[in-house]
């Protein structure tokens, strides 16, 4: 009898539910540090940190900081290897369990770690340099400069 209900209770639970969970945590790092993180366009501090993140679906990550190019990765959702013990163990009520509770993934990468590139202009950002100096009225003029037509 002892053993019937143990075998019971071992169907009705899921493995990868009770070896990963519903969550991952994904470390968030950058260099430089303090950027600031949105996960799927929502705020969610700077770096560095740790987030617990539902593992049944994927999210984009964006890291940005001022004066720095922003930084985009993907976290994508996969099969936890745990849920192969449904197979020993749970059978078709753990999968159920895994499927309902969201153990039966897990999310890559679980850390994030970007080195951030310093910004830069590129060919569409328009550049004015002016130049100031005191004329010497006894200098003799050899040329003249024409601003460039656009």
């Amino acid at each position: 009898m002892r053993y019937l209900v143990l075998l019971l209770s071992l169907s009705l639970v899921g493995c990868a539910t009770i070896v990963t969970g519903s969550s991952t945590d994904i470390s968030l790092q950058s260099d430089p540090s303090e950027a600031q993180i949105e996960i799927n366009g929502q705020d969610r501090g700077e770096t560095p940190t740790t987030l617990s993140l539902d593992s049944d679906r994927s999210y984009t990550v964006e890291l940005s900081l001022e004066g720095y190019e922003d930084e985009s990765i993907q976290l994508r959702k996969s099969t936890s290897g745990w849920v192969a013990g449904n197979l020993l163990f749970g059978g078709i009520p753990g999968l159920v369990i895994d499927a309902a509770t969201g153990g039966l993934y897990v999310l890559s990468p679980k850390n994030v770690s970007a080195d951030l590139d310093e910004e830069t202009a590129d060919a569409s950002d328009e550049l004015t340099i002016r130049v100031a100096m005191n004329v010497d009225t006894s200098w003799k003029k050899v040329g003249q400069l024409d601003p460039l037509e656009k």
